[in-house]
């Protein structure tokens, strides 16, 4: 048996130091600990290996003394936390901070290889954050209208001619509007064109018609002024207009006492009854104004004139399958009136409704989501890279597993520590990420179809942040 060192004794005699309730439990475990600690080391490894297990018991012993014994458990020469004490929470919340120095440390010696990792996590994530900002926007964000759920669209056909989605008439409108009961409004709408005059230059202006019901339908309001009534939406006094606030800003400089005033519309005067909300862009974003559609109801459009769409809300209680049954039922009845089919045959002439999201929203909706998932993917092999990176590092820090290990770390403090590492750089990546993709978000758009729709509504919000944060972790582990 060799003889005791005297650096053992004197560790021995430090250990005194301790309370005798815990130095009965884990003073062997700690002169087992700074041995194995000391195994093999001479000079100034020694040095700083005695240093460390005098630092541990001078720190162990001012906890136990000012905290009481049961605050000093949980921790041991290697600073390690003692699982079988069950350390307290303020002990977990400081090796979770000596965790992150320790990875703080490893990267800060290896700038480059962390270079590249959070560079290849950050392509990932902020392609990821950009592509799901496009889809937040348009997909899954709500219109915003008040219930927009029950918004509602109905389209004709003319399954003969591959016209799976074409204008109704005036006339269907009409029966529509006074034999149906699945609906608390409806409204006609459509688009045109308009020259305004006067001021610095005649500007084009794309414009929206729609019934006296169409504001009501959509259940917005304005912001100065008013709409248009049942009174001025019949031929020879729909010379009225109300204004989107984009359009309000950038012409009229924001004048509040443009309420009233005449304005001059493809040579026509016409009074300005009121100014939208600002983001309200009904039927998109490049609408700039709204005018009646001014139906001559002495002289209306006949059957066979197909012009403009059908825009309903759904009565409270009445779901879209409901309103969709009654409509069929209304097609029944034309189908058998005598005094239509030798002019019209409603059989070879469907119609049939859907949500105004997704009318707005038509295809795209495939398109994004195969968007969404390649830049998935995307991510799957950027963290793949990363994962063979670690590997390969990994190799390299066997001998420093093994003496962490040695010095007593169990298992599961080994991968909390690795898993701190990872879910740093994932961090960091992530926000070098959303970085990247506030840069890209504009070349995205830029790149992005002129029909896309709701782009007004695409940016990087809360609940993009919150995808993010939930990919970088995910990443991470």
């Amino acid at each position: 048996m060799k003889p005791e060192q005297p650096r053992h004794g004197l560790y021995r005699a430090l250990l005194t130091l301790l309370p005798a309730e815990f130095r009965a439990r884990h003073g062997a475990e700690m002169e087992r600990v700074f041995a194995e600690l000391l195994r093999g080391r001479r000079g100034a490894a020694a040095a700083q290996a005695w240093g460390r297990g005098l630092w541990d018991v001078m720190r162990t012993a001012w906890r136990a003394r000012t905290r009481g014994v049961g605050s000093a458990r949980g921790t041991s020469v290697s600073g390690r936390r003692d699982d079988d004490a069950g350390a307290r929470e303020g002990n977990a919340m400081e090796d979770m901070v000596q965790d992150l120095k320790y990875t703080v440390r490893q990267l800060a010696h290896r700038p480059g290889f962390a270079a590249v990792l959070v560079l290849t996590l950050a392509l990932g994530i902020g392609a990821n954050t950009a592509v799901f900002s496009v889809v937040d926007g348009v997909l899954l964000r709500p219109l915003p209208y008040p219930e927009p759920d029950r918004l509602t669209v109905v389209w004709s056909q003319f399954p003969t001619m591959n016209l799976m989605e074409f204008p109704v008439s005036w006339p269907e409108y009409d029966d529509y509007r006074t034999q149906s009961h699945s609906f608390e409004q409806l409204s006609i709408w459509g688009r045109a064109q308009r020259t305004i005059t006067g001021g610095d230059s005649p500007e084009r202006l794309d414009v929206a018609y729609g019934t006296w019901t169409l504001f009501p339908v959509l259940g917005v309001q304005p912001v100065l002024g008013r709409v248009f009534g049942e009174e001025e939406d019949v031929a020879g006094s729909d010379n009225v207009v109300v204004l989107s606030n984009d359009l309000w800003r950038r012409r009229f400089g924001e004048d509040p006492s443009i309420v009233g005033k005449s304005i001059e519309l493809d040579g026509r005067t016409t009074q300005v009854l009121g100014v939208m909300p600002p983001g309200f862009a009904f039927p998109d974003r490049d609408t700039q104004a709204w005018i009646p559609a001014g139906i001559d109801p002495a002289d209306p459009p006949g059957r066979s004139s197909h012009f403009a769409r059908i825009l309903g809300r759904l009565a409270p209680g009445v779901s879209r399958s409901d309103a969709a049954q009654e409509l069929d039922g209304l097609m029944t009845r034309w189908e058998a009136d005598a005094s239509l089919s030798h002019s019209w045959n409603h059989k070879l002439h469907p119609a049939f409704m859907r949500s105004l999201h997704d009318d707005m929203v038509g295809d795209v909706r495939t398109s994004l989501y195969v968007m969404l998932g390649a830049v998935g993917l995307v991510l799957l092999i950027a963290c793949a890279n990363v994962a063979n990176l670690l590997l390969v590092r990994g190799e390299g820090r066997l001998r420093e597993v093994s003496i962490r290990a040695a010095m007593g770390a169990g298992r599961g403090r080994i991968v909390r520590q690795l898993l701190t590492e990872s879910i740093l750089m994932a961090v960091v990546g992530g926000v070098a990420g959303v970085g990247l993709a506030h840069l890209g978000l504009s070349a995205l758009l830029a790149l992005a179809p002129a029909d896309l729709p709701r782009t007004d509504g695409i940016h990087l919000n809360g609940t993009v942040l919150a995808f993010s944060a939930g990919v970088a972790l995910l990443s991470g582990i």
